[in-house]
């Protein structure tokens, strides 16, 4: 899903979901609304990632998915979602 919508984020991430990268992808879900985050945005990821995500990664997300050459569309969005939702849940039957 990704490799449409924002093939940039999973290199950013090392191809892993993170707690920081399922917050992203959860609270965010495209390239144009990551693109648009702000210092409170940062504020929020700086907690989650408990200091590890630092302004200029901040920056440098922002700035993939400002130029991302992925494709923004509502489908994509609600099938993340539903991805996300399944995600979680195999996760917590574990």
């Amino acid at each position: 899903m990704l490799d449409h919508t924002f093939p940039e984020f999973k290199p950013f991430f090392h191809e892993r979901l993170s707690k920081t990268a399922l917050y992203l992808l959860e609270n965010y879900g495209s390239a144009e609304k990551m693109a648009r985050m702000n210092s409170v945005s940062y504020d929020k990821l700086r907690s989650i990632s408990r200091g590890k995500f630092s302004p200029q990664q901040f920056l440098e997300l922002k700035e993939l998915a400002t130029n991302t050459v992925g494709v923004n569309n509502s489908i994509f969005d609600v099938e993340l979602n539903s991805l996300l939702t399944l995600y979680k849940s195999l996760v917590k039957k574990k």
